[in-house]
């Protein structure tokens, strides 16, 4: 399943990878727990406005944050599901290798540059 299936990467390569994944998905489960305990700790019931608004701001600021991290761990997620399936590393666009490199520092991308660049580009 690894090798050429992923990318011609190695299984170091994709043991490295793994790793990484793995510990992305780990300090984002530990954002997730700590701001939803936050949350729980946000006084909503105060009776003075101003630090009532301060309390919505900040517990709004916290929801983003979980809504955040939730939506990185799916793409951690399917990242390792991509590695299972021998298609980690291919271009979900072209199809095409995405540099080791690239993949290195974010494991869990799906686009190669190119690709990401347009995705981007499209989206303003």
């Amino acid at each position: 399943m690894f090798g050429d299936a992923n990318n011609n990467l190695s299984k170091q390569d994709i043991n490295t990878i793994k790793v990484k994944l793995a510990e992305q998905r780990e300090d984002l489960i530990k954002t997730i727990e700590t701001q939803k305990l936050k949350l729980l700790q946000i006084d909503l019931t105060n009776p003075d406005r101003s630090t009532l608004a301060k309390a919505f701001t900040q517990r709004e600021h916290m929801e983003t944050i979980i809504g955040d991290a939730e939506y990185q761990w799916t793409k951690v997620d399917e990242a390792f599901e991509r590695v299972n399936q021998g298609t980690y590393g291919k271009c979900s666009h072209c199809k095409t290798n995405i540099n080791i490199d690239r993949l290195k520092v974010i494991p869990a991308t799906m686009y190669c540059v190119e690709c990401q660049k347009n995705k981007e580009k499209n989206n303003r």
